[in-house]
């Protein structure tokens, strides 16, 4: 059982009327890596989690609360499509066709096209997902494409039957990007379009841009990779941006290898945009949260850093690397963990998973907030993924 360390949880989370919860923490770190049955396993455990979280409409549900086996009624657009893109980046890593998500992907895509809509902006056509009835989100529409990508990469009979998709998709986030700078985060139905945008976005645009030109070279899709990449070196490098960071790492990753004239300003901007993030952690190690969204980022940086630097550099970003790995592996839910209730009279009670199907395999959200939500667990998902196959160089 990975709970060991008792950590205060607010009870008005959990539904009860006491006054303080626990929960069970994460054992103590010995610092050994996760060797790589360990990874495995955590992976299989992670997918196995996404496909019976999802609905028969192909909606994930949002957010779990494992010790009272039910769920909230929050639920994220943008979120619900990074489950996609996090089924999406482990498929076609999948050699040996250990996970079959096929159906489990397909059908999270049937629920994007239900809540898709076509638009027009400055001429070009173009279908998005829908946010809420009157806009559509860039951030969705950029997560969701690189899954159908994937999906199709994964499955090349599929070619057919998502091609229109993609293209539609594509040509939404094209027409979304501002002369001089970066991408519209929304588009408005029946109003003024504004051109406020969100480093979240984007980072989401910037990658699934560059994960289309990976398969569909296009000259204009490059033009805009480049413009991109150029306004972004500027401006978050003068103000590195924490929200950019991980989105923008996993693009510069492949960039790196398909556009080797750049590689050195690809390499410069991913080392001080690293250094300057691992900096901002090195005093948080301790954090309760679970920061997997940040060493994710870390992970995709660490393929272009590693064959520019020195053994002793490899060495140190390794370290970060491992550490939160281990760490956060923690957080993934097994069968008999326990949360303890404090009661103001010091008695207290613990509480086992009451359904652990539902349960086993997804990562808290915080030790102080014991809940399972798919954002959280996808960018875990993803930081194991490309250690085991990415670095290491192993198979599921």
């Amino acid at each position: 059982m990975k709970y060991k360390i008792l950590l205060l949880v607010p009870a008005i989370l959990l539904g009860f009327s006491v006054p303080v919860a626990s929960v069970e923490g994460p054992k103590q770190l010995n610092n050994q890596p996760l060797d790589t049955e360990e990874l495995q396993s955590t992976i299989s455990a992670a997918v196995s989690w996404f496909i019976l979280d999802q609905e028969s409409n192909g909606h994930f549900l949002y957010e779990y609360i494992p010790f009272l086996d039910r769920y909230s009624d929050d639920d994220n657009i943008v979120r619900q499509a990074g489950a996609l893109y996090g089924l999406g980046e482990m498929t076609i890593r999948d050699v040996n066709n250990k996970y079959d998500v096929k159906e489990t992907m397909e059908s999270a895509i049937s629920y994007f096209v239900e809540n898709t809509r076509e638009g027009e902006f400055n001429g070009q056509k173009f279908r998005c997902i829908l946010k809420k009835e009157t806009y559509c989100s860039l951030g969705a529409v950029s997560l969701a494409v690189i899954g159908i990508i994937d999906l199709v990469e994964k499955n090349p009979e599929l070619e057919g039957k998502y091609s229109d998709l993609i293209e539609d998709y594509i040509a939404y986030i094209l027409a979304m990007k501002l002369d001089g700078a970066g991408f519209r985060g929304s588009f408005y139905f029946g109003k003024k379009q504004n051109k406020t945008e969100s480093p979240f976005a984007n980072g989401e645009a910037f990658l699934a841009l560059v994960k289309y030109y990976e398969r569909n070279p296009r000259d204009e899709v490059k033009v805009v990779i480049d413009e991109s990449f150029d306004y972004f070196r500027y401006v978050y490098g003068e103000e590195w941006d924490r929200n950019f960071y991980l989105w923008g790492m996993a693009a510069i990753k492949i960039l790196y290898q398909i556009d080797i004239d750049r590689r050195f300003e690809y390499f410069e901007f991913v080392r001080d945009y690293t250094d300057w993030r691992m900096e901002y952690y090195a005093s948080r190690r301790n954090s309760t949260r679970n920061n997997c969204a940040y060493f994710e980022g870390v992970i995709s940086a660490y393929s272009v850093l590693y064959p520019n630097i020195s053994e002793e550099r490899r060495a140190y970003y390794m370290e970060e690397i491992d550490y939160w790995l281990t760490r956060i592996s923690g957080y993934q839910v097994e069968e008999g963990d326990l949360m303890r209730l404090q009661f103001n009279n010091n008695k207290g009670k613990k509480v086992k998973l009451t359904n652990p199907e539902r349960a086993i395999g997804g990562f808290l959200t915080a030790l102080q907030e014991p809940v399972l939500r798919i954002d959280f667990t996808q960018h875990c998902l993803n930081s194991y993924v490309q250690k085991l196959i990415d670095i290491d160089g192993e198979e599921y």
